[in-house]
């Protein structure tokens, strides 16, 4: 199983998770963008955080 076979079925399984959890079927393409919507999200977090540190960092000396 390849990465992309694995990632398809995680999306399948976030799409009937939210079903059960009383919310309707979410559509793969929708999980698809949400989730790379949260990987942006989480690479501009670190990129910014790292900076900050090296910028304190920086000061302190």
């Amino acid at each position: 199983m390849d990465f992309a076979e694995l990632l398809d079925k995680i999306t399948v399984l976030e799409s009937k998770s939210a079903k059960l959890q009383g919310g309707r079927e979410a559509s793969p393409a929708g999980i698809q963008a949400n989730r790379a919507s949260q990987v942006r999200a989480g690479f501009w977090v670190a990129l910014t955080t790292a900076a900050g540190k090296k910028e304190a960092a920086s000061r302190r000396w």
